[in-house]
């Protein structure tokens, strides 16, 4: 086990009352040499105690998960149909997380030149970075971070649904890419919407402050309870209020839309439910609809409650939906 293994091994024992007082007075020491080892351990901590259902037999090692995930930095994932809850193996997959990150703050002459996490269509996902951001990712989302990350800049692109708590330090900016935007952030708790086939990136803040800068046009500041939503196309911004509700209700377990098109619907859907869904009449593709569900409601319950509001019928045929 080597420098980095250790502590992440003796923060683990501390957090499940197994450590031992010679460790214990050794991670104490560690603790107070740096503000980083404290960020670093304040960041377990608090992903540890979402955990929840942590068990006794569900041991962590920390050898194999640097192993692992020196290869790999991937986060813990759930399905859109369970809520988020972790249990105690789950636990262990949040600190894996952690060896990967840890090992990128570590050794930077060591690392990759870019660490990627990647969620698939049909689940969700929660990890932290090594400055002690806690960042969840929706499906079908990717999100990647140079070897410099942390250094001059705490950059980060993103390529789909991302909401971001982030750990304030005025002389490292935390940065986050799209395609369209960059989104410059102050110590701040937002959420961002940008996958590739969709017309429009929104980006939702709930509390700090948030500089939108598009690659044409003058930078856009928010404010609490905004929500912003950048048309690619015409290269307009439209502000919307209740940023905190519409902005970011996947990470509350509801899936909302408010007068919005089916095709745009159908698009959430899809990535949610990890489907296949075509309309067949061009007609339905801009109809709007508005609708508040929970994560405990299947694909078929939504489009079946979705169908009566709207003359349309469906067929479902394993992972592939037709709207006819």
């Amino acid at each position: 086990m080597d420098h980095q293994e250790k502590w992440l091994n003796h923060i683990h024992e501390a957090l499940t009352g197994e450590i031992t007082a010679k460790r214990q007075h050794a991670l104490d020491e560690w603790l107070n040499a740096s503000d980083e080892n404290r960020h670093y351990y304040e960041a377990v901590k608090r992903l540890w105690e979402a955990a929840d259902a942590a068990t006794e037999d569900k041991r962590f090692d920390p050898s194999t998960a640097y192993n692992n995930f020196c290869t790999k930095t991937r986060g813990s994932v759930t399905g859109w149909q369970s809520l988020l809850r972790y249990t105690g193996a789950a636990a262990a997959l949040i600190l894996v997380t952690l060896a990967s990150s840890y090992w990128l703050w570590q050794r930077p002459e060591a690392a990759p030149a870019v660490a990627t996490i990647t969620v698939p269509r049909g689940s969700t996902s929660k990890t932290v970075l090594q400055d002690g951001t806690v960042v969840w990712l929706n499906a079908a989302t990717e999100i990647r971070l140079g070897d410099n990350f942390g250094k001059r800049e705490r950059r980060i692109k993103l390529q789909g649904e991302a909401y971001f708590e982030v750990v304030k330090n005025t002389d490292v900016p935390f940065i986050v890419e799209t395609e369209a935007m960059e989104i410059k952030v102050h110590g701040t708790s937002f959420n961002v919407k940008s996958y590739p086939d969709d017309a429009q990136v929104s980006v939702a803040l709930v509390e700090g402050a948030v500089e939108l800068q598009t690659k044409a046009g003058q930078p856009l500041h928010l404010r609490p309870d905004q929500l912003a939503i950048y048309d690619i196309r015409q290269r307009q911004y439209t502000i919307l209020p209740n940023a905190s509700e519409y902005g970011t209700d996947w990470v509350n377990n509801r899936l909302i839309f408010k007068n919005a098109e089916l095709k745009t619907i159908i698009h959430d859907l899809e990535r949610m439910f990890g489907a296949d869904i075509t309309i067949h009449r061009e007609a339905l593709e801009k109809r709007k609809f508005t609708g508040d569900f929970t994560k405990g409601e299947t694909l078929e319950e939504i489009l079946k409650i979705m169908a009566s509001l709207e003359a349309f019928t469906y067929r479902i045929e394993g992972r592939k939906v037709a709207i006819y």
